[in-house]
């Protein structure tokens, strides 16, 4: 069993134009992973001073090392998909997002904002602005609105509210930070939150994604900055 994520472009050029930029520019995830010792050994630190005894709280980052299961190695184009695929789109495909799963999402709601194709979605009814063409991403066939906080323009501040929380991200298409109660929260209802031992270590999974979002947001920056020159090469 496996699955696809994707991005549905505006146009087969636009298609094109994407899939020749991440095949010549976006580095596969565990090679950028294994450049990055300054954020596996603060993890590492963190990890040393916060251990549960008896218990290894953490996975360490992948060190580019063996990239055997690294799903970002390929990009898929068009039929290439194996779910949800469509003439139009670029994404990946991969049986587990394990690591990989931030930087997947993170490059296609920036591929979203940059080339994808806009349209209204059942998603946004539950804030009534289902009517409103947005960009998006799909996880086999089932869209994902990608949203900016500009997008939110006019709309009523529950619906704002519930936007951020779910689909609002950044123009790196990376959502914003929360701080571990918020996770927690978010996770757990409040009479019935993890205490002890299984607390430490659901904090030690939450500073282990802020690493890998560390990770992430320092290479899409890269690829933010080589977009803009790739698109005025183009345009030349």
């Amino acid at each position: 069993m496996g699955y696809s994520l994707s991005v549905p472009c505006k146009s087969r050029q636009a298609r094109d134009r994407l899939a020749e930029f991440l095949s010549g520019t976006m580095r596969p995830f565990s090679e950028v992973c294994g450049e990055r010792a300054d954020v596996r050994e603060a993890l590492e630190a963190w990890q040393e001073e916060n251990k549960i005894e008896g218990r290894r709280t953490l996975f360490p980052i992948p060190d580019g090392v063996n990239r055997d299961y690294d799903p970002t190695q390929w990009i898929c184009v068009g039929n290439e998909l194996a779910y949800g695929a469509g003439s139009s789109k670029v994404g990946f495909n991969f049986s587990t997002q394990g690591d990989y799963g931030q930087w997947m999402y993170a490059v296609l709601k920036w591929a979203a904002l940059h080339s994808g194709r806009k349209r209204g979605l059942n998603a946004l009814s539950m804030v009534g602005m289902a009517h409103q063409r947005v960009p998006y991403i799909t996880y086999d066939n089932e869209p994902t609105p990608v949203l900016l906080e500009s997008m939110l323009i006019g709309w009523k501040d529950n619906a704002a509210e519930e936007a951020r929380r779910r689909w609002v991200v950044n123009p790196l298409g990376i959502r914003a930070v929360e701080d571990f109660t918020h996770y927690m929260d978010r996770r757990y209802p409040s009479d019935r939150q993890p205490e002890g031992d299984q607390r430490k270590f659901l904090e030690g999974l939450y500073q282990r994604d802020k690493a890998l979002g560390t990770i992430v947001e320092g290479e899409m920056r890269r690829l933010d900055v080589l977009w803009d020159d790739f698109i005025d090469m183009e345009t030349r």
